[in-house]
């Protein structure tokens, strides 16, 4: 009895962790970042994803979801799917998306892409 109760004591605190860790990472990625590119992403609270290039104006809208370590991002345009794995600077200013992979229903094809590093404004 003693074993399953430490059991289900240790499934519920790696469960509490876990979601604890996620919900972080969510907060966190909320703002406006800037890349290398000199795009400019802005993550709202309600999952929405604005991306915006200085160079020309052009904006683009999408949906995003952050689970654990991964930002999976949906446009919704090509039924496509970027994943990638996060990472945050210590003090929460730098973001860096690496080890992206890229789906889309329009052509089948899965292509690996470069990292991005962004800034928080």
């Amino acid at each position: 009895m003693k074993k399953a109760v430490a059991f289900f004591v240790l499934v519920l605190t790696v469960v509490c962790a876990c979601s604890a860790q996620n919900s972080n990472n969510t907060q966190k990625i909320i703002g406006t970042w800037t890349d290398q590119g000199n795009w400019t992403w802005v993550f709202s609270a309600d999952g929405k994803l604005t991306m915006s290039s200085a160079r020309t104006g052009n904006a683009d809208l999408f949906k995003y979801v952050v689970t654990d370590s991964k930002l999976s991002i949906i446009a919704e345009a090509n039924n496509g799917i970027t994943t990638y794995d996060i990472l945050f600077s210590a003090d929460g200013k730098t973001l860096v998306l690496a080890n992206a992979w890229h789906s889309s229903s329009l052509d089948g094809r899965i292509t690996q892409s470069i990292s991005r590093w962004l800034t928080k404004k």
